[in-house]
This record gives C-alpha cells, sequence and structure tokens, in this order.
C-alpha cells in the first residue's frame, strides 16, 4: 500500500483523538463547576469559609460593675460581635457571650435572671440587655460630669495627651462642634495660642486639633534644638585666648613685684603645651625667661629679692 493510502487512513484517526481529548478537558470543567456548586449548596461549607475571613480580635475584658468602665466594656464586646458575626447568629447567644464577662457586683445582678424559671426578655434581646446594664450600672448624670471635666481640662504636657482626653469627654456631651472648638483653645497653653494666632481660624474642631499638634511638636523640637546648644557650649574646655603679638615683642613691661601678689591658677593642659611649643615661660607665658627665673612664681621672689640686694651693697658708693 502506498504511503498516500496510508495518510488517508491516518487521518480520520488523529481526528478523533483531538476530539477525544478535547471532550475529556470539557468533562473536567464540568466536574470542577459541579463541586463549586454543591459546596456552595452545604451550609456548613458557607460558613467555614465565612468564618475562615473573619479577623481576630481581642476578648473584652471582664466588668465587675464600675460605672467608669461600663461603656468601654460595651464597646469592646460589640467590636467583637460584629468582626465575628457568625459566632453570634442570634441576640440569645450575643448576651450570653456578655455574661460570661460578668464578675463581681455585675455578674451578682444578673444571676437571679439566669435562674429565673420564668422567660425573662431582655436574655434574648441583645438591645434590651446592653440597655439595662446602662440603667444599672450606668452614670445617670454622665452629661453633666463631662461637662465639667471638659470645663477643667488643661493641657499639661502634650497636645496629642491633651486632644486624647479631650476627645474622649467630648463624646459624652451634647456640645456642637463650635463649642467644643472654643473650649478645647481655652485649655490649650499659652506658648501654643501665640503661635495659633499667626495662623487662619479653624473651621472646625478636627481642623483646630491637628493644628495645634503640629504647633506643640515644633515649639518641643525647638526646646531640644536649644537644649543641646546650651550643653554642647557647656562641654566644651576653656583655653585662654594667648596675645598674637606677645612672641614677637622682644621686649616686656615693668613687672612689679610684690608681697600682695597672689598664687595664679593652674592652667589647662592645652595651654601647657602651646607655651611649650612657643617656647613660652610655663608659670606667666612670657617670651622672655622660663619658670626657673620667673619674677612672678612666688619660688623665685625670695632670690630674686636676696640677688637685687646683693647687688646693691656691693656696687661702689655714688659721690653726690
Amino acid at each position: 500500500m502506498s504511503d498516500t493510502h496510508i495518510e488517508d487512513l491516518d487521518a480520520p484517526v488523529m481526528m478523533t483523538v483531538r476530539e477525544y481529548n478535547e471532550l475529556h478537558r470539557m468533562f473536567n470543567r464540568l466536574g470542577d463547576l459541579q463541586s463549586r456548586v454543591d459546596s456552595l449548596a452545604n451550609p456548613g461549607h458557607v460558613q467555614s469559609m465565612t468564618v475562615s475571613r473573619e479577623p481576630r480580635v481581642a476578648d473584652p475584658e471582664y466588668y465587675n460593675g464600675n460605672r467608669d468602665h461600663l461603656r468601654n466594656f460595651i464597646s469592646q464586646v460589640n467590636l467583637v460581635i460584629e468582626a465575628q458575626p457568625s459566632r453570634f447568629p442570634s441576640d440569645k447567644q450575643k448576651v450570653v457571650f456578655v455574661s460570661t464577662f460578668l464578675r463581681g457586683a455585675a455578674f451578682s445582678w444578673l444571676q437571679p435572671y439566669l435562674e429565673s424559671r420564668t422567660p425573662v426578655p431582655m436574655l434574648t434581646d441583645f438591645e434590651l440587655f446592653t440597655e439595662e446594664l446602662h440603667r444599672v450600672f450606668g452614670n445617670p448624670h454622665q452629661a453633666s460630669t463631662a461637662e465639667r471635666q471638659l470645663r477643667r481640662l488643661r493641657q499639661t504636657n502634650s497636645a496629642v495627651n491633651y486632644a486624647t482626653d479631650f476627645r474622649r469627654l467630648s463624646t459624652l456631651t451634647n456640645w456642637n462642634d463650635s463649642a467644643l472648638c472654643s473650649q478645647y483653645y481655652e485649655g490649650l497653653k499659652d506658648e501654643v495660642k501665640d503661635q495659633l494666632a499667626r495662623f487662619d481660624r479653624a473651621e472646625n474642631l478636627n481642623e483646630l486639633i491637628d493644628l495645634s499638634i503640629k504647633v506643640d511638636n515644633r515649639l518641643f523640637e525647638r526646646q531640644l534644638e536649644r537644649t543641646h546648644r546650651s550643653r554642647f557650649a557647656f562641654n566644651q574646655p576653656t583655653i585662654p585666648r594667648s596675645d598674637p603679638t606677645s612672641p614677637h615683642q622682644p621686649h616686656t613691661q615693668p613687672m612689679e613685684i610684690d608681697g600682695t601678689s597672689t598664687r595664679r591658677p593652674p592652667i589647662t593642659p592645652e595651654e601647657r603645651q602651646r607655651r611649650r611649643d612657643n617656647n613660652l615661660c610655663l608659670y606667666c607665658g612670657n617670651p622672655d625667661h622660663i619658670i626657673a627665673i620667673c619674677p612672678r612664681r612666688p619660688q623665685n621672689r625670695s632670690t630674686i629679692t636676696l640677688a637685687a640686694t646683693t647687688t646693691q651693697e656691693n656696687s661702689p658708693a655714688q659721690n653726690v
């Protein structure tokens, strides 16, 4: 049989193989799609995928009934519930979750309701449960207390700390933005106010807080610069300034020697080395003698006086 006939026989076979491979790929694709449909139809699988995407958050701190800590406790609870909703599909589970973190007086208040044989509505209604917590343990004068604290609040350290305390208290009041701006400015340090006067008036509280923090940080940096400069100047060694013309002067002024002269203070190592390098007297710094015969040196004065007296006694008398 010729090669042409062989090629004619192989052509249908090769075509069938290509079709089979394409059909095989289509079946695999259909299988993948069916698996996805089945997984989405499985509630347990959907829940596990949702849980895996939820972030991990810390549990709230235990609450013992302190009215000053109730607001923070409720905020921490809400944060956990919002971050992991799959853990709390019903209000009852939310209430149970909160109840496990109650201690002391707070749990003593809840315990009779847990042991009650009749239904307690707040145990199955999370919003009602938190309202009861606020009613029993919350501060009934929270707004007025926060207003008094705001009026007394002053900047005593950084503007960041002052702004943090101010924001915390401002959320407990019913003041509008204009009143908050006025009170925030009132509590700032005078030096910060002086610098704020160089800028246009802030339009809202956020802008005023941001600007005051920038000004306060710059003032702090400037204070560090001045402190560093003062320390650097204080640590510099004091080197006496010498007269640059003294080495070139052949003669010096006469030196007075008397008994009232005091001993000169010690010199620095740098000054001592300078005098040695320039062949100066190590005691007084003059160029016309050395320390051994320095007339200002106390040890040499008695010798100079004795020599002067001997010279006068040995000299011939002058005729008048």
